[in-house]
């Protein structure tokens, strides 16, 4: 069924018709994907744990999937564009709540870095602050005489079980 230029495009992209979905343009997946080793060389390079096997399987599942494909060659296409990336800066600066975001996390962490240098550590340093001692009551598990008791339970069985050990 498929003709001479069909099967000269799959050669081109090394695979076999039946390697690519349905619906899918075997000449846009050249144009903008390259061949199956080209897309299988990315795939190796965005995912570097991939063996070189797993890389293969991953490479021919994705050709199987006519939606990720088509997906892809689109984005590709809109990369292309030479206004993509000051389109998309500007779409994302373009929102007061993601210019208000970033003003937040730069104003808190240099405001923690300044805190931290500036005034704490020469007070802390100077001994005019002293470190924060906060003691938890004794019921609390782990503190106190409750704690005592649970270590000593825990040696005692730790005891019987040697014991139980050495008669064996």
């Amino acid at each position: 069924m498929a003709s001479s230029s069909f099967g000269s495009v799959f050669s081109k992209l090394g695979i076999e018709e039946v390697e690519l979905a349905k619906g899918v343009d075997a000449d846009e997946v050249l144009e903008w994907l390259g061949t199956k080793e080209d897309f299988k060389a990315k795939m190796m390079k965005d995912n570097k744990k991939f063996s070189d096997e797993r890389a293969e399987v991953e490479t021919a599942k994705f050709l199987l999937d006519a939606e990720m494909v088509n997906r892809y060659i689109a984005f590709r296409k809109k990369e292309a564009d030479p206004d993509f990336q000051r389109v998309s800066r500007e779409e994302n600066f373009s929102d007061p709540k993601t210019v208000a975001l970033y003003a937040a996390w730069l104003i808190g962490g240099v405001g923690l870095a300044y805190f931290k240098n500036v005034i704490a550590a020469p007070k802390y340093a100077s001994g005019e602050w002293e470190d924060i001692k906060i003691t938890l009551p004794d019921w609390l598990p782990g503190q106190g005489s409750s704690g005592d008791a649970a270590a000593s339970a825990a040696a005692a069985v730790s005891s019987i079980a040697d014991s139980l050990h050495h008669l064996s």
